[in-house]
């Protein structure tokens, strides 16, 4: 039986399963990096399905972790903290049943995770870190938070031993925002995964186009790029593909249904697992964000053998090589339409193999879990 160097208790605000299979996946990924860790995932959430079980533990083991999910009923704002707390507890005390205390308390995405977490702290005497993907910092949305909500997250994120971010442009946007120690926030990426396969035989003439995205349109701007592809000059032998799902979906369909001439397609929401067999059938990606913490999906398309196109801010520092693709700036439509047309006649020049290398180096399960337990070691062997 394998020796653990230790027991980490995770508190994230999403996690995949039963409500989905994207949500909280970049979570999900951080903790199956840490492979020498036994782990604990607390998983209690509002019900986004019918068929789910209610306002019970359901238990989940895979390998090194084992998962407590809570499922409730949205309600107001009371009942839902009620039924919450409700959750934590019920969770807590199963985990205690069958386990000693937890050394490290590891919280996930603000705020309600990170007081749990700070409240458990005291009563355990354990440590806590906190890792934070929150865009809000750059859009100034922390400023828009009552006074108590400001407090509670300034509070939260000075008790911990360290604060987890996935890209110095992150770290930046909080200390912007809240007076923390530098040496506190520590940078450890998100994991991209290669998919392993080749890429498919090309079949016929059409050229593929891929965006894979939450379709919250004032942040990812995927209208962008559907009015990009209808001002294109030729535009017979493309297709465009959009998989996601998101407040703006029904928008986006109404929007392409306006559209003469073009081909759009629409996945709705697929398993990561799924997204990254389905990659390399196209031919190249484009993420018109306005904003990404990390930029995940570029990074992924890379290693499946796709050239992208993608904002500044759409895709980690880096990446940002001119062998990768096209970069333009965020809000352009005059650069995105030229990107287009430009990557339409140029995607098969790309050679990726260089920045494949740099991903893998810097991205990759291995990397990022020999990270994150150099952070773990570090604070449990104080």
């Amino acid at each position: 039986m394998k020796t653990f160097n230790g027991h980490i208790l995770h508190i994230p605000r999403w996690y995949p399963g039963l409500n989905g299979p994207q949500g909280g996946i970049f979570i999900s990924k951080h903790i199956a990096s840490s492979q020498n860790y036994r782990h604990s995932v607390i998983n209690v959430n509002t019900s986004k399905g019918k068929e789910i079980p209610l306002k019970r533990v359901l238990f989940t083991s895979s390998e090194n972790i084992n998962t407590y999910s809570y499922f409730y009923r949205s309600g107001n704002r009371l009942l839902s903290s009620f039924n919450y707390c409700i959750g934590i507890y019920r969770c807590i005390r199963q985990i205690l049943k069958e386990n000693n205390k937890p050394d490290l308390i590891h919280a996930h995405v603000l705020l309600r995770t990170y007081v749990v977490a700070y409240v458990l702290h005291i009563l355990f005497k354990r440590p806590y870190i906190i890792t934070e993907h929150w865009s809000g910092y750059h859009y100034g949305l922390y400023h828009q938070k009552a006074k108590t909500y400001r407090f509670l997250l300034k509070r939260t994120l000075k008790g911990a031993e360290k604060v987890l971010v996935v890209s110095d442009r992150l770290r930046n946007d909080i200390l912007a925002c809240i007076p923390l120690d530098k040496t506190k926030l520590k940078i450890l990426p998100n994991v991209a995964e290669n998919t392993s396969e080749t890429k498919p035989q090309k079949q016929g003439s059409t050229i593929k186009i891929v965006t894979v995205a939450d379709l919250k349109d004032n942040i990812k701007r995927v209208s962008g790029v559907i009015e990009a592809m209808k001002r294109l000059t030729n535009k017979n032998d493309i297709e465009y593909h959009i998989i996601g799902d998101g407040p703006d979906l029904n928008n986006l369909k109404q929007l392409a249904d306006q559209l003469l001439n073009e081909k759009i397609y629409f996945y709705g929401e697929l398993s990561n697992e799924d997204v990254l067999k389905k990659l390399p059938e196209f031919d190249f990606l484009i993420q018109n964000s306005q904003y990404e913490t990390f930029g995940l999906v570029p990074v992924e398309a890379l290693l499946s053998g796709l050239p992208v196109i993608s904002t500044t801010t759409g895709c980690p520092e880096e990446v940002q090589l001119r062998e990768a693709g096209i970069f333009i700036e965020p809000d352009q439509p005059e650069e995105l339409m030229k990107a287009i047309d430009k990557m339409i006649h140029t995607f098969r020049e790309y050679d990726l193999i260089p920045v494949q290398k740099i991903i893998n180096q810097k991205f990759s399960v291995e990397a990022v879990g020999e990270m994150q337990e150099q952070i773990y070691n570090e604070i449990l062997n104080r």
